[in-house]
């Protein structure tokens, strides 16, 4: 026999926590936190807009090809043109990177 708070419990199923400490491991677990060194956050955002141009151009290239109606080498050169999403797109994930750790400040 388990023997349930009442309390805690909505019903047999549901738990609710009644104290929850935000300055704990739940925050300590973020991506960016307000004590990371700016040469990390712009690592970061670089890094993850390289890697959406990288996985997201393909997809992009594929939707616009079935908007058009191009039926012919549907996946040929899913790579081209990336060049200026690749060179654009990092810095501005960087920006918003740094704006979001000086909003946790």
């Amino acid at each position: 026999v388990i023997h349930k708070d009442p309390s805690t419990y909505i019903d047999d199923s549901i738990s609710i926590p009644r104290d929850i400490d935000i300055d704990s491991e739940s925050s300590k677990n973020l991506a960016i936190s307000a004590k990371d060194p700016w040469w990390k956050t712009i690592l970061s955002g670089y890094s993850t807009g390289v890697i959406y141009v990288i996985t997201g151009h393909p997809f992009d290239t594929l939707k616009i090809r079935l908007q058009t109606n191009t039926q012919q080498n549907l996946f040929r050169h899913l790579y081209r043109g990336i060049l200026p999403p690749l060179i654009t797109t990092p810095p501005s994930w960087s920006i918003n990177f740094v704006l979001y750790q000086a909003a946790l400040k």
